[in-house]
């Protein structure tokens, strides 16, 4: 059943430390947008502290072509998390030190399918597209007196280098 998941700790007979099933019923009715939901409820069962992530469609012979992609790319967006001023457990409510932001790194996600070679080539957008959000999300989530006018505009024309155009209006021009 779509959506249903069958979560094992520790399987017997498996090196991995669990096993996460997950129903998608008839994929073929499944939309691009399904496959995401479907790939944050998998990242959503996942422990933060997980590094490794191996997924078999298994069953799964006739995938549209976008799915395994849709499925990262949910998995991918799951996993965001902003923690540049969450201190690393002092009770006392002292920031001693910052969560670097590598912390937040996906999991190395590993994808078994029939079109694998396919899917190595074709992750490069995707994986544009989650730094995008990324970079969105950190900057809707810094505080007004961090990100001021000034230092957004720094950082966007710091994406010039990526051939992002930014024009930045002064007083008059507004």
């Amino acid at each position: 059943k779509r959506k249903s998941v069958v979560e094992i700790l520790a399987p017997h007979g498996l090196s991995a430390g669990r096993l996460v099933l997950v129903g998608v019923g008839d994929p073929k009715t499944l939309n691009a947008r399904e496959w995401m939901e479907i790939g944050g409820a998998v990242r959503g069962k996942l422990p933060a502290k997980t590094t490794d992530a191996d997924i078999i469609f298994e069953g799964v012979d006739t995938l549209h072509g976008e799915a395994p992609f849709s499925f990262a790319l949910g998995f991918g967006l799951r996993n965001y998390a902003f923690k540049k001023y969450k201190s690393k457990g002092a009770p006392s409510g002292d920031a001693e030190e910052t969560e670097a932001e590598s912390d937040r790194s996906p999991p190395r996600l590993t994808i078994f399918s029939h079109s694998g070679e396919q899917l190595a080539r074709g992750f490069t957008k995707d994986k544009a597209l989650l730094e995008g959000v990324y970079f969105a999300r950190d900057l809707v989530n810094e505080p007004a007196n961090i990100l001021t006018p000034p230092e957004f505009v720094e950082r966007l024309s710091a994406l010039k280098a990526e051939g992002l155009k930014v024009e930045v209006l002064d007083e008059p021009a507004l």
